[in-house]
């Protein structure tokens, strides 16, 4: 396959992730291109990809949610493989070779292990601290090319053709009322609009503590986030109420600070400077 376009890839663990993505580039100017199809798609991945094409039309970025965290370097192989492909049929034909960037974005607490990108399942095993451990992801970049170049936790594979980089979700404060004790999306997205607007937060801890214990299931993320999503946006449900946090200027602004403090927002201006 070959493309007119530099293509990047956003490869996250799920549907949520991808309309948080989603809304940042169509805050941007990008626009959603539903009708091109990813032909290095795979498998095990959600039927769910959302390409988008940059405001110049110059660009392609597919958002694909990869069915869960541990497949996302199992994906990433699996695409570098076929580009690679691709790369040497150009180099014989002597036609210019394309560029490609991935991120890889992952909640920051979720242990990962490296996994056989022949097998039908993988099993996560509690090796790591966080997933896509440095060391985990810089070993899985020198198998596919020993000549990798790392710097500041960027890796070039291809002689530069090919950049990867990680996207991590992750907020840290002092003060962790009304915020999942997880390190997920929804913590982030939780903490930017309590900051925003403070009286929202106290409407929802008063619900959640106030729910007896029989009603209480195990507490997970979710029941932060969706209490925020019930309470202020319940017309269009956890898709939209991700992609539209982008669209609240209070709220996006302090997406921008947490982005800032855990050293993704770099990437976040890119897209947006395309």
């Amino acid at each position: 396959m070959s493309s007119l376009y530099p293509e990047h890839y956003i490869l996250c663990e799920g549907f949520h992730d991808r309309a948080f993505w989603y809304g940042w580039l169509l805050e941007n100017g990008w626009k959603g291109d539903r009708k091109r199809t990813d032909e290095r798609s795979v498998k095990f991945e959600h039927d769910g990809g959302y390409p988008c094409l940059s405001p110049e039309n110059h660009l392609i970025t597919y958002i694909l949610p990869c069915k869960g965290w541990n497949n996302i370097l199992r994906s990433f192989g699996i695409r570098y493989k076929a580009i690679q492909g691709e790369m040497n049929a150009a180099q014989e034909k002597r036609e210019p070779l394309g560029r490609y960037k991935f991120i890889l974005n992952v909640d920051d607490d979720t242990p990962i292990k490296p996994v056989d990108e022949d097998a039908e399942e993988t099993t996560p095993v509690e090796t790591f601290s966080y997933t896509l451990h440095i060391d985990l992801v810089r070993s899985k970049m020198k198998s596919l090319d020993p000549n990798t170049i790392e710097d500041d936790d960027c890796f070039y594979l291809a002689d530069r053709h090919c950049e990867v980089r990680i996207v991590r979700w992750q907020v840290d404060t002092p003060d962790n009322s009304g915020l999942p004790a997880k390190q997920t999306l929804e913590r982030m997205d939780c903490a930017a609009i309590r900051t925003a607007y403070p009286q929202r937060t106290e409407t929802v801890n008063r619900w959640l503590s106030s729910r007896s214990e029989e009603d209480r299931p195990k507490e997970t993320p979710k029941e932060h986030a969706w209490s925020y999503m019930a309470g202020g946006d319940p017309e269009h449900g956890c898709d939209d109420f991700y992609r539209r946090v982008w669209s609240d200027e209070k709220i996006r602004k302090e997406l921008e600070d947490i982005l800032r403090d855990n050293g993704s927002w770099g990437i976040f201006e890119e897209f947006a400077q395309q």
